[in-house]
């Protein structure tokens, strides 16, 4: 996993769009993984899907990285990385105690 994040860091050094254009294409992104899931739990079972559900998870997170990455562009891509495994940690940890109280 840490290889294909790094190369998508890589892909990113070299996209200059501004980084509010990166924005409104996770929020493109998100839709689209909306879409999927509402695909996926039954609601549109007339629409025809371009790309899995899976596929759709994966373009946002390829977005979020690239955004990652356009606001931090003095940081490598191993810092960039220690500081998301970091946060995911610390989120992790977060959801842990949060998800027993919503079900």
């Amino acid at each position: 996993m840490k290889e294909l994040i790094n190369t998508a860091l890589d892909i990113s050094r070299d996209d200059h769009k501004p980084t509010l254009f990166k924005l409104a294409k996770l929020q493109e992104e998100g839709g689209e993984l909306a879409e999927a899931v509402l695909h996926h739990e039954g609601f549109l079972p007339h629409k025809t899907m371009k790309e899995p559900l899976v596929g759709e998870v994966a373009d946002v997170i390829l977005v979020a990285l690239d955004i990652l990455r356009a606001c931090h562009p003095d940081m490598n891509n191993e810092e960039l990385i220690s500081l998301l495994s970091y946060q995911l940690e610390l989120k992790s940890k977060k959801w842990r105690k949060i998800l027993p109280v919503l079900n």
